[in-house]
């Protein structure tokens, strides 16, 4: 709410329906805003060119220039101005559609007057960063920069925050939410966007040469070492290098990188001195951090340097209300690609988006969308089209077969998310049960069978990385095209 020592912010209120007009001016009157009025699109124009307001709240159906065309005309006029879009007509196609052109909001008449109050005081916050966050989203492509959610708005604000410094940053957060792509933005939108960017899978680091890949090494060193080596962190000097799967690294390596980002220095292995570097180094881990400490996965005293920022990123099934707009990214994206129009998402086909669980976040997402692109030549994305999308998920491909029912059947029983123990033993005996080595093999095998054998889209069920699939092929003895 405003207090009276600062100066009250100023609301510019469009609509031509005068009575709730006049409404929301009162509202928001009493709030403590001072208020201006327009009954038109043409009319808002002129009153922005003349003074312009913190806050535009509009109307979405009006004579002459509607919302859409006015969100336009005011983003181009002002492209940090905060515009709310209210309106008892239009769905989720006219709200993605609304936020695509510039909008900040989109709320549904009638709004209550507390409602209206945090989202105005939020945009009002978060002004100073919106300009420069469109311009990181459409520098680098980044669908986790996509989001008009409290929990993302939070994390824009911070990477705006961190991304003129070269504090270390720590990025937490579940597979396929994005978490390279913060990192990215947290690099491309600072001073140091003209310097490398160096992105590293720890998991997918080869054991026996992970010090010779991070620090380099001299010719010699070992065998194979037929020249010079710089590594990773000489590689990314003078700007970021982004280690993900952070607890992935050896307890050795770790003391080694904790040194290196203490010192600002590396020895490359075979040599006996070191070599200056200067990078900011942002880690990310999908680990709970609580656990990846107490179980060793990643020393107390690396984690504490690194930790200097912690930037968490939400599970896309609690950012639900950014799943339209990025769906829309994903779409628009796509058509670029293909170069073909782009597809619209009906109501229907939307609250089947809106109502999934998400386990693979962002990532998934993008999946479907692509899958449904690439598969319909309809201009419109319906439900039958996403009716079996399910399926194709990493858990539903990766599931055990369910056990037949016995000779002369039963009552169907409604699905448990646990099994007996006498259920247990009888599909399991004792000497069956599979060693972890055994189970993730399996496992493979068949993310593989699934995937036709193609190991980018079977990587893509597993949720992790092909440099890392490859590897444990190898290991298995598995083969795919």
């Amino acid at each position: 709410m405003n207090h009276s020592s600062a100066k009250p912010s100023t609301i510019l209120v469009v609509d031509d329906d005068e009575m709730f007009r006049r409404s929301i001016v009162r509202v928001l009157g009493a709030l403590g805003y001072d208020t201006s009025e327009a009954a038109s699109g043409e009319d808002a124009i002129i009153s922005v060119r003349g003074a312009a307001p913190d806050v535009v709240v509009t109307d979405l159906q009006m004579p002459g220039i509607d919302g859409l065309e006015l969100i336009r005309q005011l983003r181009q006029m002002n492209p940090t101005l905060p515009i709310l879009m209210l309106s008892a007509h239009g769905g989720v196609t006219t709200a993605v559609e609304a936020m695509k052109l510039g909008a900040c909001d989109f709320l549904a008449k009638p709004v209550d007057a507390e409602t209206l109050r945090l989202r105005i005081e939020q945009n009002i916050r978060s002004r100073p960063q919106m300009g420069r966050l469109s311009e990181i989203v459409t520098s680098k492509d980044s669908p986790t920069m996509v989001g008009i959610s409290r929990r993302m708005r939070e994390v824009f604000a911070l990477v705006e925050v961190v991304k003129d410094n070269r504090s270390s940053v720590l990025i937490y957060g579940e597979s396929g939410t994005g978490k390279e792509g913060i990192a990215r933005a947290i690099h491309f939108g600072g001073p140091w966007r003209d310097k490398p960017f160096v992105a590293v899978n720890c998991g997918a680091l080869t054991p026996t040469l992970m010090e010779s890949e991070l620090f380099g090494h001299v010719k010699g060193a070992y065998t194979g070492a037929v020249s010079d080596g710089k590594g990773y962190f000489r590689t990314a000097s003078g700007g970021t290098l982004f280690l993900d799967e952070i607890t992935e690294l050896e307890a050795a390596l770790q003391v080694k990188l904790l040194r290196a980002i203490q010192e600002h220095e590396v020895v490359p292995v075979g040599a006996s001195q070191p070599i200056a570097v200067d990078v900011r180094i942002v880690a990310a881990t999908n680990h709970d951090l609580t656990q990846a400490l107490r179980q060793g996965k990643l020393r107390e005293d690396l984690f504490y340097r690194l930790n200097v920022v912690t930037v968490r990123l939400p599970p896309l099934r609690d950012r639900r209300e950014d799943i339209p707009l990025l769906a829309s990214f994903f779409i628009g994206r796509l058509a670029k690609v293909f170069r073909q129009p782009e597809k619209e998402i009906d109501a229907d086909a939307m609250d089947l988006l809106l109502t999934h669980h998400w386990p693979g976040n962002v990532r998934e997402l993008e999946n479907v969308i692509e899958r449904t692109f690439a598969t319909s030549k309809d201009l419109v994305i319906r439900r039958e089209h996403l009716a079996h999308f399910e399926q194709f998920t990493a858990a539903a491909v990766l599931a055990p077969p369910q056990p037949s029912l016995p000779p002369g059947g039963g009552p169907t029983e409604s699905p448990r998310d646990h099994v007996t123990s006498e259920e247990l033993a009888r599909l399991f005996p004792a000497e069956t049960i599979p060693t972890l080595e055994e189970a993730e093999r399996i496992l493979i095998s068949r993310a593989l069978d699934a995937s036709g054998g193609v190991k980018t889209a079977a990587a893509r069920l597993l949720q992790i990385d092909r440099q890392r699939l490859y590897r444990k092929m190898k290991r298995y003895g598995l083969k795919g095209s």
